[in-house]
């Protein structure tokens, strides 16, 4: 049976996916040439979608809210990256937080180029060797490009929506209404090749929407509206909003989710944090919820690269 609580979980899930998708090429690969014509919103966005192959560092920011019927979600991803496109894996400082259904929590990852860690409410633990080595060996080849997924693809109806500037940079907007079926499929797909963007064993563990949870999101979304903010001189995707209204169990919720990327090769600055705590004490803590993070032991030796 459908619960409000259980479909937010499920819409968080599709949301933090589809964010990853759009944004996922930013650490991979190298720039496609720019030139699409400005007249053509789809030519625009498939042309901002490729360039971000080109970015070497920056910062991506996510925010998502959605409210109605007495229920309220709403959930934060912040993420420092820095070297990408130098065939190492990208050093990467990413935060998040939920709050949804009196339930809360947060958390992050950092890879500084040696070592890994893992954040829980406040608390962090050093990585084993094994869980850094199926990270870094998805991150240097996962680009959504990689596993057949084209954001730009997502509007039935692109169309150019005007100017505006974002962090003092001229954009133009690209806006539609979104495919939800090709959009979830998408996100569908990115799940299941887990595997390719954090290695086998983080694979194992990705998180799966099944054919009953598709059916429900989709059925239960009645308007899904998105706004790209592109830059005019270099069609580098700039910022990205989603507007949506949805009906679960016949209860009606709006809300958006919205996605900045900024300091565009910008050198960032990784900090690891300080009095990590051993990664058997997580382990005994979450138990089997460490499913993602495979069968590493809590003897294992920690990750390094020297």
């Amino acid at each position: 049976m459908l619960t409000i609580r259980r479909f937010l979980s499920l819409l968080l899930l599709a949301a933090v996916a589809a964010t990853a998708t759009a944004c996922g090429s930013a650490t991979n690969g190298s720039a496609a040439a720019g030139g699409a014509g400005a007249g053509d919103p789809r030519a625009l966005l498939a042309d901002a979608f490729a360039n971000a192959k080109a970015l070497k560092s920056g910062v991506v920011s996510m925010r998502a809210q959605l409210s109605g019927g007495g229920q309220k979600l709403s959930a934060t991803l912040d993420e420092k990256f820095s070297g990408a496109g130098t065939g190492q894996p990208p050093q990467m400082q990413l935060s998040g937080s939920f709050d949804a259904g009196g339930q809360s929590g947060s958390g992050g990852v950092v890879w500084d180029g040696r070592h890994g860690f893992v954040t829980l409410d406040g608390s962090s633990y050093r990585l084993p060797a094994s869980v850094v080595k199926s990270f870094t060996q998805g991150t240097q080849g996962g680009a959504p490009a990689t596993l057949g997924i084209d954001p730009s693809t997502w509007l039935k109806n692109p169309r150019l929506d005007g100017s505006a500037q974002v962090d003092g940079v001229a954009v133009d907007q690209v806006s539609g209404d979104v495919d939800t079926a090709k959009l979830i499929g998408d996100v569908q797909s990115l799940m299941a090749k887990g595997s390719a963007l954090g290695g086998a064993s983080a694979g194992a563990g990705m998180p799966q929407l099944s054919a009953g949870d598709l059916q429900m999101l989709t059925g239960a979304v009645k308007q899904l509206h998105a706004t790209f903010s592109i830059g005019q001189d270099d069609h580098a995707l700039r910022k990205a909003r989603l507007d949506l209204r949805i009906a679960p169990a016949g209860e009606a919720l709006s809300g958006s989710v919205e996605l900045t990327i900024s300091g565009q090769n910008v050198p960032q600055t990784i900090t690891a944090p300080t009095g990590a705590k051993p990664y058997g004490e997580l382990k005994q803590q979450l138990g089997g919820l460490l499913g993602m993070l495979g069968s590493a032991s809590a003897a294992e030796p920690y990750a390094k690269i020297s």
